[in-house]
C-alpha cells in the first residue's frame, strides 16, 4: 500500500531515478529541456548521453526542489510517483507516476494533496498545464476540477505544440472534495 507525503532532500535521487525512467514520456522529453552543460534552464539540447541525462534530472529535480515542495507516493521505500509544487506563482507540475503503478489514483492523489498544501497558504487560484493531445492529463485535471483558461502555441525543441492551462481556485476545490 502506498502513501503521499512531502519528499526531503533524501528523495531527491529517487525522484531523478524515477524522471528518468520516464523521461521520454514527455513531450520534449524533460532531460532535453534543462542543459547541465550550459547551466541554463530549458536550453533544449539533444544527443545526450544517459549520464548527461541523469545529471540533467538530477539538477532540475533540485532546482524545483529550491522553487517549492515535490510530492511523492511511495510504495515500502520506493518512490513511485513524483510532482512538484510551485510556490509562485501557485503551480503543479512535473507529475509523473511509475508506469508498474499507474491505473490506480497515485496521480489524482498527489495533485488533491498538492492542492491542500497549496490552498494552506493562501486562496490563489492553482495553475497546471500540457499538451493538448495530452489526454491522460487533461481527464485528470478535468476530473479534479480545473478549468481550462488558456491554449496557446509553443515552441520547444523545434516543435510547435499546443499547450494547455488549468486553474482552479479554492471554492472550486472544496466543492470537488
Amino acid at each position: 500500500m502506498y502513501r503521499i507525503r512531502f519528499a526531503t532532500g533524501k528523495d531527491y535521487e529517487n525522484i531523478t531515478n524515477l524522471l528518468f525512467r520516464t523521461d521520454y514520456e514527455f513531450f520534449p522529453a524533460l532531460s532535453k529541456r534543462w542543459s547541465v552543460k550550459a547551466g541554463v534552464k530549458k536550453e533544449f539540447t539533444d544527443n545526450l548521453t544517459d549520464e548527461e541525462r541523469k545529471r540533467t534530472l538530477e539538477f532540475r529535480t533540485q532546482y524545483l526542489g529550491s522553487k517549492g515542495k515535490w510530492i511523492v507516493a511511495e510504495d515500502d521505500s520506493k518512490i513511485i510517483g513524483a510532482l512538484v509544487t510551485i510556490l509562485n506563482p501557485k503551480e503543479v507540475d512535473s507529475i509523473v507516476v511509475d508506469p508498474d503503478y499507474r491505473r490506480q489514483g497515485i496521480a489524482s492523489e498527489m495533485v488533491s494533496n498538492a492542492l491542500e498544501f497549496l490552498f494552506e497558504l493562501d486562496d490563489k487560484p492553482v495553475r497546471t498545464a500540457t499538451w493538448s493531445t495530452n489526454q491522460k492529463s487533461r481527464s485528470l485535471f478535468e476530473k479534479l476540477g480545473f478549468k481550462l483558461v488558456e491554449k496557446k502555441l509553443e515552441t520547444r525543441g523545434g516543435d510547435e505544440r499546443e499547450t494547455v492551462v488549468y486553474e482552479i481556485d479554492k471554492a472550486r476545490y472544496e466543492c470537488q472534495r
